[in-house]
């Protein structure tokens, strides 16, 4: 009896561990779907050990101004809005304005309405 006791628990030990290996699909592509975006943050960080620190490219006044930034020698970067008294930094655009070649008015006092002076690299 008592060895029919212990060869149950040992089967009921050996059965649970068993199911716990199992993984459904779902719980499968979970894991893979952390897995990729563990691996896309890496790869994210090790590229922004590539970019430059920002620049400013257009000054509007003191406080208001436009900059560059998250870009290298491959990748073209971001234009951010900037307002060091309202703390406002937005990006505005998916590239730089480096090609525009004329002047920009601005006439706004608030930061409701942003102008900026892109241009086609095309």
């Amino acid at each position: 009896m008592l060895l029919h006791r212990i060869k149950f628990s040992l089967l009921f030990i050996f059965s649970a561990t068993l199911l716990t290996g199992c993984l459904s699909l779902k719980e499968k592509a979970a894991i893979k779907a952390e897995q990729d975006k563990i691996e896309q943050q890496r790869q994210l960080a090790e590229l922004r050990k590539t970019f430059k620190p920002p620049v400013v490219i257009y000054r509007i006044d003191e406080h208001r101004f436009f900059t560059l930034e998250e870009f290298n020698e491959k990748r073209e970067g971001y234009t951010f809005y900037n307002n060091t008294q309202t703390q406002a930094h937005f990006k505005v655009y998916n590239g730089s304005a480096c090609n525009f070649r004329g002047r920009l008015i601005w006439a706004a006092t608030q930061d409701d309405y942003i102008a900026f002076p892109a241009t086609s690299s095309n």
